[in-house]
């Protein structure tokens, strides 16, 4: 069953307005899912930029050490 919905999503049967998410609930449901998908974002574009940046420097290590052996 759910809330958001007039019919049980099981047997179709039409459910009690006081079972039902007001307006107001919904709009608030709908919020913190829209607040969570954006920090789920952020924090996902964080994760890449931090594995990225530690890419980067791991290349730039093994480029300095291939340089260092050369000048030998």
């Amino acid at each position: 069953m759910s809330r958001r919905h007039k019919n049980c999503q099981y047997c179709g049967a039409e459910l009690p307005e006081s079972l039902l998410y007001t307006k107001a609930e919904i709009e608030a449901l709908n919020r913190e899912f829209t607040d969570a998908q954006e920090e789920r974002k952020v924090r996902e574009k964080a994760a890449e930029a931090e594995e990225i940046e530690k890419a980067e420097k791991e290349a730039t290590q093994r480029g300095t050490i291939i340089g260092q052996m050369f000048r030998k």
